[in-house]
């Protein structure tokens, strides 16, 4: 090449032909040669600004053979960008343009040959070689920060809030550009849109946020990639390092795979359930029960849980995954107000079916008394129940052994007849199903959601009478007083039942006349008139049981048996004779029916239809209740007793020959 060098946008002529006015010397004559690439070419492309080595080489030929050499880069214009030692040459960093890489060959008086000056106005005795373009691809995935400066933050990942964050890029060059971001080894997890970004739900873990610039071309820029392997003209930004502090808080059932249940709270029995949990992530875990309304209301150990005793009510067992520093997780605060970086698992709903039998006493306070059971007289008590819980309700009687003696109704109770033992009286709170409770069953084996009260103790001092008649089944005689003739008779009693026992005889109006040792008993010198023969069974405390008093004033725990009625005729007034020979029926000849009695009583007095008399409804004391009388020509009576409480009644009959006495029941 001539004194005549080419510039790819302008060209230096230093010869005759100059379009520029240099006056060169005449004796310089060089040739900067031809200038290419190592591959031949004269051009290239790179991509500066990536970060990689855009470095290459070069071959020179025809340049003349000077001392003074060296190469030079300019921009379009022009303008000395660099002067380089030598090859190779790296442009990386350089930025986006085009710039021109020269070889220049020159004598010693050659000026203007220093950074920022223009190679045109080169000045001296020199020449360029032909020049390699190099179109500079600039990419620079800039400078990437949060809002405040920093380079990474912490986040709640999976706990169900937005953890929406902002970032702020600068400096960045490209013709395109892609969010990306990568696990810390690469991996690309995701190429996401404009900021802000929410990461909630992607789990735990670190991963990196990127700026990525490219040129057309780039390849591997996907997801399931790795960064690492990228192709084409691309920088990534200095990343945003993200700490995806991971909760879950599972999935929660039961064994059976439901996530419901009721239970029976308050019944004294274990209500211990285990529950399946599932698929939890969180550096803590904590257990938690809440009501309806997410108070919390415990914060349990490890399951099995057991509620018994929790009372009624619907509450909520949750599974909590949580990282340090949460707060609002204690007993009486409520979950809705949890802080922190937490999850809560799905609720298991505890329907508490709340039983309590309460708590029963007697009226003056105590748990316990004595009834005399048996006597004819009410023992009707009262009770006092409190803080019983349920839907359902019933009283229950057992004995000792919890078997179910009855089912009654309201208060008052009376166990009047119910003879003697121990019973006890149960208040039964219980919900729907309940089995077992039914008379001859057994309290122990009672099922169902249930509760029963402490027991009132009842200690049944049982008495009776008994039945007494005389030795040929009768229960009435006739006997001559006076004629110095023992009168001595026999008696059989059957059924009675007490601690202590006496004879007793009184007259009709229940006067106590004697209280004779044991039978036989003899009546002669008694003198004539009508007496009754009892037997008395009582328990200690039996006042009244004296001479010359009167039956009906008997106080304390008793019985009386039905009467013997001895007719005692009086020898010296004759009459012994007139009634011995025993051919009319006696005033004892009559009958009580139904016995026991509900609503109307018979009276059977056909033995006594010719003559009449009197009946006397009494109760045991003798206090008369009702009087009727006797029609002539008729064979009964029927009376209403219905309005009578239930007890032991007596019905006695006087007419001419005398006075009989029946004892019946009224249930």
């Amino acid at each position: 090449m001539s004194n005549c060098t080419t510039f790819l946008y302008r060209c230096i002529c230093i010869c005759s032909l100059s379009l520029f006015s240099v006056s060169l010397p005449a004796q310089c004559d060089l040739d900067g040669g031809i200038l290419l690439t190592s591959t031949g070419a004269d051009s290239l492309t790179i991509c500066a600004g990536d970060g990689m080595s855009d470095a290459f080489d070069i071959q020179l030929t025809g340049q003349s053979d000077t001392t003074n050499s060296g190469y030079l880069i300019t921009d379009d214009q022009l303008t000395i960008l660099g002067l380089p030692a030598g090859p190779p040459f790296d442009l990386e960093g350089a930025g986006d343009g085009t710039c021109l890489v020269w070889a220049i060959t020159y004598a010693n008086d050659l000026t203007g040959l220093m950074l920022g000056e223009n190679a045109a106005d080169l000045s001296g005795c020199f020449a360029l070689s032909t020049p390699i373009t190099v179109i500079r691809r600039g990419v620079d995935g800039g400078v990437l920060t949060l809002p405040d400066g920093s380079d990474s933050l912490s986040i709640c990942a999976g706990d169900g809030m937005s953890d929406a964050f902002d970032v702020v890029l600068t400096d960045t060059v490209g013709s395109n550009f892609a969010w990306v971001i990568t696990d810390a080894d690469l991996n690309i997890l995701g190429l996401p849109g404009a900021p802000p970004f929410d990461l909630e739900g992607a789990g735990p873990g670190i991963c990196l946020l990127w700026a990525l610039s490219f040129e057309d071309g780039l390849v591997g820029a996907e997801v399931g990639a790795n960064a690492a392997d990228l192709e084409g003209c691309f920088d990534l930004s200095n990343p945003i390092t993200i700490d995806r502090r991971g909760v879950d808080g599972g999935v929660l059932t039961l064994p059976d795979g439901s996530d419901s249940l009721s239970i029976c709270a308050g019944d004294g029995m274990s209500d211990a359930f285990d529950v399946v949990l599932t698929d939890t992530v969180g550096s803590n875990f904590a257990w938690v029960i809440t009501d309806a309304d997410l108070n919390i209301l415990g914060l349990p150990g490890a399951p099995p849980f057991d509620l018994e005793g929790a009372g009624p009510g619907i509450c909520l067992l949750w599974a909590l995954s949580f990282e340090d520093g949460l707060v609002g997780a204690e007993v009486g605060a409520n979950a809705a107000d949890l802080e922190g970086c937490f999850d809560l698992s799905n609720p298991i709903t505890i329907d508490r079916r709340g039983v309590d039998g309460g708590v029963l006493t007697l009226p003056d306070g105590s748990d316990s008394l004595s009834i005399c059971a048996g006597d004819g007289m009410s023992d009707a008590f009262d009770v006092v129940l409190t803080d019983t819980v349920g839907s359902n309700f019933a009283w229950v009687i057992t004995d000792a052994d919890l078997n179910i003696l009855g089912l009654p109704g309201a208060p008052p109770f009376d166990l009047e007849g119910a003879g003697p033992g121990i019973c006890l009286l149960w208040a039964l709170s219980f919900e729907d199903g309940l089995v077992g409770a039914e008379v001859g069953a057994n309290a122990a084996d009672l099922e169902g959601c249930f509760d029963l009260s402490n027991p009132i103790t009842i200690d049944r001092r049982g008495v009776d009478g008994g039945v007494l008649t005389l030795p040929d089944g009768s229960d009435s005689l006739s006997i001559c007083a006076g004629d110095g003739m023992s009168d001595a008779f026999e008696v059989v009693l059957t059924d009675t039942v007490g601690s202590n026992f006496a004879w007793v005889i009184t007259d009709a109006d229940l006067n106590i006349l004697g209280l004779p040792g044991a039978p036989p008993f003899d009546l002669e010198g008694a003198g004539p008139g009508i007496c009754l023969v009892w037997g008395l069974s009582f328990e200690d405390g039996l006042t009244g049981a004296v001479v010359d008093s009167n039956a009906a004033n008997l106080e304390g725990c008793f019985d009386l048996s039905n009467p013997i009625t001895v007719l005692r005729n009086d020898f010296n007034a004759g009459e012994c004779e007139t009634t011995s020979t025993r051919d009319r029926p006696s005033v004892s000849a009559f009958e009580v029916r139904p016995n026991p009695v509900t609503d109307r009583l018979q009276i059977a007095y056909e033995g006594l239809a010719d003559r009449g008399g009197q009946l006397f409804i009494m109760d045991v004391r003798g206090a008369v209740l009702e009087t009727q009388t006797l029609a002539h020509g008729a064979a009964t009576l029927d009376i209403s007793v219905g309005q009578l409480p239930a007890g032991i009644y007596l019905a006695r009959i006087t007419s001419s020959d005398g006075s009989s006495i029946r004892r019946f029941v009224k249930r």
